[in-house]
């Protein structure tokens, strides 16, 4: 065995001699790996070796045993990366405020691994640390980074499959390496055969853009679980407030429409979010209890009856209405006088639980204190600390007999609604017939084409009103409130129901409809509608779609980059009047699940619209799943039934049930906007009779004006 030493510089030598060269070597290996893009093969200098080019990073907060030094997400692979084999783009994006138009800057939330910046994009992360560590000040990057990188992205040449979607371009799919000469001509053979051999299917089409989409995030710091339990409360008082007794009041009923309170803006050092008054509580309180008493044994009865009469006389200090429910609770532990088999079922349901823990600021005060010659009676500050207490009780009652029996009526009175709104739209369509002869044989007539138009939209108007005052009606009858559904990214979508102003004036219209013109009709009451800024304002849940989840990536990317590379974004939150605390809300918020608001039809159109293309429905038919060459679509794959259940992705059937849920409340909002919408058939009434009267009086006019210039 020979060995290279000094003691044989020759030998050592002519070893060297034969031995390819080095550069050689790597231009051969370069070859082979160097990936392709497109026939384009993608070059990037060789990282230089330098200490600065793997620095010493601060281990992250989410920093594990298999990422010692944290992680992050690739904006390109969306894969989970070493936070040391990735670079954080540096660039400052430049956004202007719709307050105080003021221009601000924030840094970009994009970051790319090592893998996809060499075999995507040609660069080498250690080299840009390396070549950008130390460089001068640049502003239009941040600084502290310890290098500058401006992500694809922010250049506006992102290849990610999101990206490319939303300017309405194909993925690119995976990259190739450049293969040898056999491997390429078997690859042409190949690709001759498979052009020889009849296309199966038709080509895939361009994908249809996704609209642009507002999405403007509300003023509220509730939870996905905070807001729910607040809907269970309004929906359930509106269903079954007129079997409560003592009812609660309209006022009460209308309060509940304030789910996040009625404050306009948002409080970040709030600890608890605002809710109702503390009288509309106690309604609310005082008519549960009463169902409570009416499906309870006399004894539990007595004690119901005792905690109503305290509850009565002692006004809206809420901690004494607290200290009289414990008493309540405490009594209904061993109610005297009840056998086992008849008190088992109401033990445990009885059974509510404490209220929240009032803020902090509040406990400075006075957390716990005597009061009714009791120790220790938590001390309450807020209704909202009553929520538990009436979730509770709806629980209680909800398996009740006197709720299955106002169930059961509810299922009796929607059918009759229904078959009363048949009536009416008969009637009407029987009327438009008589209407629409007159019309033809008045066809000819030019100068009654206005009248004949007027009548026209009349006639549909008043159709419209019947289909939507049933929308409007029908929840009353329902016996549960669920959301709309969910999409495939997560979002839960929630419509709440209208209130008892416009449930009212709908009950009416119907009615009114169904009388006989001879006879007087009802006084009307009052359709309460939102002004265009009211609704803006989104206070009032019932007027505005709520979506509880993340920002969807594509609203992020819209307006996020223009051609010079800079950004310029209007923001929703007119709030921060310091810049700093804004800027760091803002950039928080990009990735937060929140709530989200769209108060205006076309927007929620757009919002169905872009589920839609999303879920890949934009081309599916009602029911067939087959496409028209005979293959079939692919579906998604199948859940639970439960929206709130599912933790996957949503069938194709509840995705189609979601957008046409989405396009009729859409529609529906757009009906309950209008101020006239009960009254314009009177209005097209009276307007027609005016024009005939005009018309008429126009003809003998002309007629008496005629006769006279004869008789002369």
């Amino acid at each position: 065995m020979l060995h290279l030493s000094s003691s044989n510089p020759p030998l050592k030598r002519k070893l060297d001699n034969d031995a390819p060269p080095a550069s050689a070597k790597k231009q051969k290996h370069a070859s082979a790996s160097t990936p392709v893009l497109n026939g384009t093969t993608l070059k990037f200098k060789p990282p230089k070796s330098s200490a600065s080019a793997t620095p010493q990073l601060t281990p992250m907060a989410n920093a594990s045993d298999d990422y010692p030094h944290g992680f992050i997400y690739c904006h390109q692979c969306c894969k989970k990366r070493d936070v040391r084999d990735s670079l954080h783009c540096t660039y400052l994006l430049r956004y202007t405020t719709t307050k105080d138009k003021r221009t601000r800057e924030k840094r970009c939330i994009n970051k790319f691994c090592r893998a996809c910046l060499k075999n995507r994009y040609g660069e080498d992360l250690d080299y840009i640390r390396a070549t950008t560590n130390g460089k001068r000040k640049d502003a239009d990057h941040v600084e502290g980074a310890g290098y500058i990188f401006t992500c694809p992205r922010c250049r506006d040449m992102c290849n990610c499959p999101k990206c490319r979607k939303i300017k309405g371009l194909e993925p690119i799919g995976s990259l190739t390496t450049k293969k040898t000469p056999e491997e390429q001509e078997s690859a042409k053979a190949k690709s001759g055969k498979a052009k020889a051999q009849p296309a199966s299917s038709k080509s895939k089409s361009k994908p249809k853009p996704l609209p642009l989409i507002h999405w403007t995030s509300l003023y509220s710091s509730l939870t996905q679980e905070e807001a729910e339990d607040r809907f269970l409360i309004r929906e359930f008082l509106l269903r079954f407030a007129p079997i409560m007794d003592p009812p609660p009041t309209k006022a009460a009923l209308e309060e509940l429409e304030n789910v996040a309170g009625r404050k306009k803006n948002r409080d970040e050092d709030r600890e608890m979010e605002d809710w109702v008054s503390e009288m509309c509580a106690k309604c609310v309180i005082m008519g549960l209890l009463g169902l409570v008493a009416d499906a309870s044994p006399k004894n539990i009865q007595q004690h119901i009856e005792v905690a109503l009469k305290e509850l009565k006389g002692v006004g809206v200090n809420l901690s004494r209405i607290w200290s009289i429910l414990a008493t309540l609770r405490e009594a209904l532990i061993n109610p005297a006088g009840t056998s086992s088999s008849s008190s088992s079922k109401f033990e445990l349901e009885l059974s509510f639980p404490d209220p929240l823990p009032p803020p902090v600021v509040t406990m400075a005060y006075n957390t716990r204190h005597k009061q009714n010659g009791q120790e220790g009676v938590l001390h309450v500050t807020h209704t909202a600390q009553l929520i538990p207490i009436i979730t509770s009780l709806i629980k209680s009652v909800t398996d009740t007999e006197v709720i299955r029996d106002e169930i059961e009526r509810g299922v009796k009175e929607g059918k009759d609604a229904v078959r009363d709104a048949r009536e009416g739209m008969k009637k009407e369509n029987d009327r438009w017939e008589l209407v629409r002869k007159t019309l033809e044989d008045a066809s000819k007539d030019r100068s009654v084409a206005p009248i004949n138009k007027l009548k026209r939209e009349t006639h549909k108007l008043q159709l419209l009103n019947f289909e939507n005052a049933l929308k409007v009606l029908m929840p009353g009858f329902a016996p549960r409130f669920q959301p709309l559904g969910r999409d495939t990214e997560g979002r839960v979508y929630y419509a709440l129901t209208p209130g008892v102003g416009e449930r009212e004036a709908a009950l009416e219209f119907l009615v009114n409809s169904l009388m006989d013109p001879k006879q007087k009709a009802k006084t009307k009451k009052k359709d309460r509608v939102l002004s265009p800024e009211e609704r803006s304002e989104m206070r009032e849940w019932s007027w505005f779609l709520a979506v509880w989840g993340c920002k969807p990536e594509e609203a992020r990317i819209n307006g996020h980059v223009n051609g010079s590379g800079r950004s310029h974004t209007n923001v929703d939150h007119e709030d921060s009047e310091d810049d700093e605390d804004g800027e760091d809300q803002e950039e928080e918020d990009e990735d937060a699940e929140q709530w989200w608001g769209f108060w205006e039809p076309g927007e929620i159109h757009k919002v169905a619209e872009w589920i839609r293309i999303k879920g890949g429905l934009e081309d599916a038919g009602e029911e067939n799943t087959t496409t028209t060459n005979g293959t079939k679509r692919k579906s998604f794959k199948q859940t639970p039934a439960s929206v709130m259940a599912a933790s996957d992705t949503p069938s194709e059937e509840q995705l189609k049930e979601l957008v046409k849920s989405l396009e009729d409340y859409a529609s529906s909002l757009e009906w309950r906007m209008r101020e006239d919408k009960y009254g314009a058939m009177e209005l097209a009434k009276a307007q027609a009779v005016a024009a005939e009267k005009a018309e008429a009086q126009a003809k003998r006019k002309s007629t008496g004006g005629s006769v006279s210039a004869n008789g002369r």
